[in-house]
């Protein structure tokens, strides 16, 4: 087996994780196919609407096609003059940015690529159709060339977008952080004010309560008389003298 073969797995895995652990969020400007391969010969995936965005892998040396993701996990090649990279509020374009954005720059190797994405695709087994050849030529256009940032050579050049998105979460963490220490504190000062006001309130003083008498309480009987309100001696009786 010749060592190129043997090597070219691992060239391939040396392009591809590093281009993986940079990759960056692009937006498509205009309809745009989405192909197997980096040329318009290659079977088409699917047409990308404009506003939709992907994840960039790399492009190839002459920045002129780029290896996309969809957030769906469509994967496959676009021609760059579709795709703008998000940038000070607006966005510029790769083909003509791509030096001077640092896009990574990755190869194509059909065997390999279509073996990670495409096993699945009824054309997977037509791969030796584009294999030992070269490509066919992408549009004419002029060759990239390093263009200064937006507002002039003098602008620093804004940190990736994915960086940008990151500070932003974390001085959301920050911030709320900040937020919950000082609710906290609130918290801490009200309870201080309420011990502070036990600690000075005057202690209570107990009130015994009163002895009331019963409510509608029979009076006690008197002892000369019975209950039903009559004297407790029989009455006497008169005694009359014989004539």
């Amino acid at each position: 087996m010749p060592v190129a073969r043997l090597l070219r797995p691992l060239a391939f895995a040396a392009v591809l994780l590093p281009a993986a652990a940079q990759a960056q969020t692009v937006l498509i400007a205009e309809p745009v196919q989405l192909f197997a391969g980096p040329a318009p010969d290659y079977p088409i995936l699917m047409t990308l609407a404009p506003g939709m965005e992907a994840r960039l892998f790399g492009c190839l040396s002459d920045y002129q096609w780029c290896d996309v993701q969809l957030s769906f996990g469509a994967r496959g090649w676009v021609f760059a003059g579709s795709l703008y990279y998000p940038w000070g509020g607006s966005s510029v374009p790769i083909l003509q940015y791509g030096p001077t954005l640092g896009i990574p720059l990755i190869s194509f190797f059909i065997g390999d690529y279509w073996g990670a994405h495409y096993r699945r695709q009824p054309w997977y087994g037509e791969r030796d159709r584009w294999r030992d050849r070269p490509p066919p030529a992408a549009p004419i256009m002029h060759p990239p060339r390093a263009m200064p940032p937006p507002g002039g050579w003098s602008q620093p050049y804004p940190a990736p977008r994915f960086d940008r998105d990151r500070e932003r979460e974390r001085g959301q963490e920050r911030g709320w952080e900040r937020e919950q220490g000082r609710r906290e504190a609130e918290r801490e000062r009200e309870r201080d004010g309420d011990r502070e006001r036990e600690r000075n309130r005057p202690p209570r003083q107990e009130v015994m309560p009163q002895q009331q008498p019963p409510r509608n309480a029979m009076p006690a009987p008197n002892p000369g008389w019975n209950g039903g309100g009559m004297p407790n001696t029989p009455p006497r009786q008169e005694q009359h003298a014989a004539p």
